[in-house]
C-alpha cells in the first residue's frame, strides 16, 4: 500500500465541497432555473448544488488556527457574560477559518467571493450552517480522493 492513500492532511488543506443543506426544512440546496426560491431540485438539468469548500480539521492552517483559539479561550472564564460572548466568538470564528469558497451563493447578484467577512455574515445566518460546516470538516472521508463522502 502506498502511503499517500492514507494521507488525509494535504487534502484537509486544499478544503472538499459541502453541499449544503437548508437550515431549517433540511434539504439539500441548489440554485437556477432548475430550483425552487427556497432551494428545492426541481429539475436536475437546470439546477447546480449549493456548495461550500471547507477545509478539514487535520488540515495544516486549521490545526495552528486551532491552537491560537485554544490559548485565547483558557484564558476566559464561561461564568462571566462578557468572557461567554467572547467564546462564541472564538468558536464563530474557527469555523470561519475553515471555509475556501462558494459555488452557488450570491450577494447582491453577484457570485460570493470567500472574504472573510462574506464567510462570516454567511455563518452568522445560522448555527446550523455552522454544525454542517464543523461536522464536515471534522469528518476524515470528506477529504479522502477515492471514496469521498462529498
Amino acid at each position: 500500500m502506498d502511503l499517500s492513500t492514507l494521507n488525509t492532511a494535504g487534502p484537509a488543506e486544499r478544503g472538499s465541497a459541502l453541499h449544503l443543506k437548508h437550515p431549517a426544512l433540511g434539504h439539500l440546496l441548489y440554485t437556477g432555473d432548475g430550483a425552487s426560491e427556497m432551494g428545492e431540485l426541481i429539475d436536475e438539468s437546470k439546477a447546480e448544488p449549493v456548495l461550500v469548500f471547507v477545509r478539514g480539521i487535520e488540515s495544516k492552517s486549521a490545526r495552528e488556527f486551532a491552537r491560537a483559539l485554544h490559548q485565547a479561550r483558557m484564558k476566559l472564564d464561561e461564568k462571566r457574560p462578557s468572557d461567554l460572548a467572547a467564546i462564541e466568538k472564538i468558536g464563530l470564528d474557527f469555523a470561519v477559518s475553515l471555509v475556501v469558497g462558494f459555488s452557488g451563493l450570491e450577494r447582491d447578484g453577484k457570485p460570493l467571493e470567500a472574504t472573510e467577512e462574506n464567510i462570516r455574515a454567511f455563518l452568522s445566518a445560522s448555527d446550523e450552517i455552522v454544525s454542517q460546516v464543523t461536522e464536515f470538516a471534522q469528518d476524515k472521508r470528506n477529504f479522502f480522493a477515492k471514496g469521498s463522502a462529498n
